[in-house]
């Protein structure tokens, strides 16, 4: 079997972005800070950075950029990129080997991974070379950025709300939208009775999930892992785990995200990116034949990108969205910390 380093860089650029299509690991840069890679880019066959509109949380912070992909280290400065405008705006430098520290020529902010050789080689050995030299399914690509583009829309939703409303009142209300949509929308073949849409309804003010809201304003949450893991096992009314799952993602994670500071937004994130679903949705599935629906995030960016094509428009809130930049900028938690995705 060949070694890594005998396969060309373009193989290698192929091989990374569709390893990190669904990889959900989190990795160390070489300065030791903690890597997750949400969106590991649009391929850029032409000149320039390997990936472009990537979206990286570096210790955190998120961030979007570019991407570039080398053999070793020292290819940044044997390339010429540090004398390249156009490499400015990378803020990942992926290697195989760190032969070199070239630190002080990357970009400010860029950090350094170094890919394990094993893991490369195990994708290869189970998917075979010729499967990785494919052309990727944008689609595929695309998934994440739509989950982020739909968890944010839902924050700036909820930051207007609660202008001039409370928290229990925003929470209370976009429940009642939620579950009247998803009654209706099941009423042929539903598991729920009116009455039991009603009796979640009358729960929701003195439930598990109106409490949580209220210690995230408060700072009061020390683990939000164990704090969701517990939350997500405690019973609103008559509900079953599926339907409290999807209260918690559409109505309480918006609102989470928004209240929080900057501590819990980082922890928040981390939790939506690794959390796994609790079912398959047909529709997806029938639109999406050959998408994975393994996590939550990526059933999100599918209703996003669905929604997207049936809507085939730009809506009011979407004008609002374009507006903030986000997802088209280097969005950072510095950001994110003022309106519209916090208040105070």
């Amino acid at each position: 079997m060949k070694e890594i380093l005998d396969y060309k860089e373009i193989f290698l650029q192929k091989l990374i972005q569709k390893v990190f299509i669904n990889y959900n690991g989190v990795l160390n840069t070489v300065s030791g800070k903690t890597v997750k890679i949400i969106f590991i880019g649009d391929f850029n066959q032409e000149y320039g950075p390997d990936f472009s509109n990537s979206c990286v949380l570096i210790d955190g912070e998120l961030k979007i950029g570019d991407i570039e992909v080398h053999k070793q280290s020292s290819c940044w400065a044997a390339h010429n990129h540090f004398n390249n405008n156009d490499y400015n705006n990378v803020i990942l430098h992926i290697v195989l080997q760190n032969d070199k520290d070239v630190s002080d020529l990357l970009p400010a902010n860029c950090e350094t991974l170094v890919l394990d050789d094993k893991m490369l080689l195990s994708f290869i050995e189970k998917n075979g070379e010729e499967c990785i030299d494919n052309n990727l399914d944008n689609i595929t690509l695309d998934c994440s950025k739509y989950a982020l583009k739909r968890l944010l829309k839902k924050t700036i939703e909820i930051y207007y709300l609660l202008l001039n409303n409370s928290l229990e009142t925003v929470f209370l209300c976009n429940v009642h939208t939620f579950l009247s949509r998803f009654y209706y929308r099941r009423r042929r073949n539903n598991l729920y009775s009116e009455d039991d849409i009603i009796n979640i309804m009358k729960a929701i003010p003195e439930s598990s999930f109106t409490h949580f809201l209220i210690n995230i304003k408060e700072c009061r949450i020390k683990s939000f892992d164990s704090e969701i893991k517990e939350l997500l096992k405690q019973k609103i009314s008559n509900e079953g785990k599926h339907l409290r799952t999807e209260l918690f993602i559409n109505c309480v994670f918006p609102i989470a995200f928004c209240i929080s500071n900057e501590s819990q937004k980082k922890a928040l994130l981390f939790w939506y990116w690794k959390m796994k679903n609790t079912c398959v949705y047909q529709r997806l599935t029938k639109a999406f034949p050959l998408q994975s629906q393994k996590y939550i995030w990526q059933q999100q960016g599918l209703i996003e990108i669905l929604s997207e094509q049936q809507i085939k428009k730009i809506d009011s809130i979407d004008d609002k969205v374009k507006d903030f930049s986000f997802v088209l900028e280097n969005l950072t938690f510095e950001r994110l910390n003022h309106a519209p995705f916090y208040i105070n």
